[in-house]
């Protein structure tokens, strides 16, 4: 069951970068885009918080950590992908975000947050290896991309010091949901001022176009996969969990592929292949017990 669970997570959550580039293909602004993903999580995680019989706590420390899980989960990250959507592959940017536990390990080594291993160090390395033929030539994507890579690495690098935060600042008090629902309001606190002076505003009223309709489908494959992939970390546990990194990067490039009919150049599957080999090197290798999957 855990093994169809973790397979449904990854294959939703890599569909999902197609449907951000739908979501902005036919001018959708970006941040306007990332308010109606806080907008719908903020409500749906809100209402089943409620019908959990739980409360949102909000003490001052905990509005200081949700704007700040606003900020790196949700409202940074989220406003960067739509941007560089409409100017990257999808496969591409499902590579991109499997950096995420290669820049977690980068950052919490000089922080003190892990020990430095020989193995991870191997893994992160090649990680980087694979980021720079992404940015080189070689993957011939041209220096726009190249460009557009790097802008649009700040997604993972917000996720990593997310995880972090997660890790080493969240109040007591918190699940999991509870945790999810304070990050979405976050999120909409910090967005809603932005796109209101902006005028980047996404109207829901009707007649919805294609991109409407991947703006509402994102937003509920991010809260089912997010949902999945929180009981498996409690159910089966953080190393089977961490596995869903692998899925989401082969599927996001999968799906890229048979909806969007891309073709990635040689450099990119040298690249992809590198990204794979340092997600296996950095992701912790203690044994799980899978008999339920």
């Amino acid at each position: 069951m855990y093994l169809a669970l973790l397979m449904f997570a990854g294959v939703a959550w890599g569909s999902t970068m197609v449907l951000a580039k739908l979501s902005v293909a036919d001018g959708h602004a970006a941040m306007g885009v990332a308010w109606w993903q806080a907008m719908i999580g903020a409500v749906l995680l809100g209402a089943l918080t409620h019908v959990r019989g739980k409360r949102l706590p909000v003490s001052r420390r905990h509005l200081i950590f949700y704007l700040a899980l606003g900020a790196l989960g949700t409202a940074i990250p989220h406003s960067v992908s739509f941007t560089v959507a409409s100017h990257l592959p999808a496969s591409l940017l499902s590579v991109i975000i499997s950096t995420v536990p290669l820049l977690t390990y980068a950052i919490a080594v000089p922080i003190g947050a892990e020990r430095l291993s020989a193995q991870r160090v191997l893994g992160t390395g090649l990680g980087i290896a694979g980021i720079l033929i992404l940015l080189s030539p070689t993957a011939d994507l041209g220096m726009a991309s190249a460009i557009w890579i790097a802008i649009a690495l700040i997604s993972p690098l917000c996720y990593a010091v997310e995880n972090l935060t997660l890790d080493k600042a969240t109040p007591h008090g918190l699940d999991p949901i509870s945790t999810l629902c304070g990050m979405s309001l976050g999120a909409l606190i910090l967005l809603t001022p932005i796109v209101l002076l902006r005028g980047d505003f996404v109207s829901p009223v009707p007649p919805w176009g294609t991109d409407d309709l991947a703006v509402g489908a994102m937003a509920l494959i991010h809260i089912a996969a997010y949902t999945t992939l929180i009981y498996l970390i409690e159910k089966a546990g953080p190393v089977f969990a961490s596995q869903l990194a692998y899925v989401v990067t082969l599927s996001g490039v999968a799906w890229g592929m048979a909806v969007l009919a891309e073709r990635p150049g040689g450099g990119f599957w040298i690249a992809l292949g590198l990204l794979i080999a340092g997600l296996a090197l950095v992701n912790p290798r203690r044994s799980v017990s899978t008999k339920d999957a």
